[in-house]
């Protein structure tokens, strides 16, 4: 199972009477216990930044861990054809960033194969 930052869900299971949206501790325990890596828990950091989700604790608990590139940037959350196509054909920094973000459990999305090779 590979973990969805953008599928992941303010307050999932939380008590019903407690409706408002916020990325605290019970929120990191449950995206960690789900298997999100560390670099998806900054993303997760910053997805509540952009969405005006209330932060509780340290707002830049999560780095970016010297990500070479936005993966939130460009689709979705992975490193997707869109991503791969924003880079100008430059193999080296495709191959960098598609390998970078397959060692931290980034999803690779479908296309970005073939447009690899369609490179080399």
């Amino acid at each position: 199972m590979v973990f969805d930052v953008g599928a992941f869900k303010w307050n999932h299971l939380r008590d019903e009477g407690d409706k408002l949206p916020r990325w605290s501790d019970w929120e990191k325990e449950h995206a960690t216990n789900s298997l999100a890596t560390p670099y998806q828990m900054y993303q997760l950091q910053e997805r509540a930044k952009k969405e005006g989700i209330e932060i509780k604790g340290d707002k830049n608990q999560y780095g970016n861990m010297g990500s070479p590139w936005d993966y939130a940037g460009y689709g979705g959350y992975g490193f997707e054809l869109a991503d791969a196509q924003a880079m100008s054909g430059d193999l080296g920094k495709i191959r960098g960033a598609r390998d970078w973000a397959r060692q931290h459990g980034l999803t690779i999305g479908g296309g970005v194969r073939e447009y690899t090779q369609g490179l080399e």
